[in-house]
């Protein structure tokens, strides 16, 4: 039997089916020791054809869902290529013994630097002079944008995890700002520990906020918590920010609060569909910032992202824990499946 990656032959060698194309340096790590598939497109059909043959599969937007994870057989791990965990079925994949590892301390800075950026091009009105001085040519414009300094004003951050807890970290401390937050896994004591506020209830940050900042994962509980309700709590020159996930915020109700006026403006990265349908009505609305699902896309993040989760997969094919599961659980429960 002819010799290949580490001495293994042929027959040992685990597959791994890469989804989408991930960084060269988390390729390069595959490739060292796995036989590398790329499928030839996303779709769920054509991972769910595929799925089969693989021991490991990586998947950045693709969902993985109870049925692909049941057609395959060999399937030992999957690699989530970002930090959130809405497109695996998780707890299907642990009470199948298989594990999912993901990369929640990847792309946190670039993700908080965005939400910071956003704050900053909301407030200080940067598209429209932008628009005003460049494709104009009118440098009136400045008269017509004027802004307001983050100085003592008040960020209320839904989700004070790795995300939150740098944007926590870059008002207070960049810009003099108040932090409230609202995650009902965090103490108030730990959050006094950031210098952070905790808001007795999440409607607390959309009455007291100038800006509220989406930075939660994905659950049933927070799914449309941004609606024409809490809309009409935030004040009228308060901005929100979505750099989370698209489905918590309903976006007819939010088109609906900017063209009204009912809040001062909003920057959305996220969609409920994604990609965004071109005629999607958000995007006439007045005062929106829109960004194409882009708070992770930086060299830095995507490097450790690629890399993260190639350490993840290796880790679980050389029968090694790894270091980020999305549930722990699982290891245990292969050990006995594996008995």
């Amino acid at each position: 039997m002819a010799q290949t990656r580490q001495g293994k032959t042929l027959d040992q060698v685990k597959k791994v089916l890469v989804i989408e194309s991930i960084r060269p340096k988390g390729m390069v790590m595959l490739n060292g020791e796995t036989e590398v598939v790329i499928a030839p497109d996303r779709s769920e059909a054509t991972v769910a054809a595929m799925i089969g043959d693989f021991d490991a599969v990586v998947t950045r937007t693709t969902m993985i869902d109870r049925e692909i994870i049941k057609r395959g057989k060999k399937l030992q791990v999957i690699g989530r290529h970002g930090a959130g965990l809405d497109t695996v079925a998780v707890d299907y994949a642990t009470e199948s013994g298989v594990c999912v590892v993901y990369t929640p301390e990847a792309n946190a800075r670039s993700v908080a630097e965005l939400a910071v950026s956003l704050m900053l091009a909301s407030t200080r009105n940067l598209i429209a002079a932008d628009r005003g001085q460049r494709v104009e040519r009118d440098y009136n414009t400045r008269n017509d944008v004027m802004g307001h300094d983050l100085e003592n004003r008040t960020v209320g951050i839904i989700g004070v995890g790795r995300i939150g807890r740098l944007i926590a970290k870059m008002c207070i401390q960049g810009f003099d700002m108040k932090v409230l937050g609202f995650d009902p896994f965090v103490s108030a004591g730990d959050l006094a520990k950031l210098g952070v506020q905790k808001a007795d209830t999440v409607f607390d940050i959309f009455k007291k906020s100038d800006f509220v900042s989406l930075n939660c994962p994905l659950t049933d509980e927070v799914r449309g918590i941004v609606n024409k309700t809490t809309l009409q709590m935030m004040k009228p020159s308060a901005y929100l920010i979505n750099c989370a996930r698209g489905p918590i915020v309903d976006e007819a109700a939010l088109c609906e609060a900017l063209k009204a006026g009912v809040i001062k403006g909003a920057s959305i990265d996220v969609y409920a569909v994604e990609p965004p349908p071109k005629d999607n009505p958000l995007f006439d609305a007045p005062n929106l910032i829109a960004t194409p699902h882009m708070a992770t896309m930086t060299h830095e993040s995507m490097d450790l992202m690629s890399t993260t989760c190639a350490e993840g997969v290796l880790s679980v094919l050389r029968e090694e824990k790894p270091r980020f599961l999305a549930d722990p659980a699982v290891w245990d429960r292969r050990k006995i499946q594996t008995k």
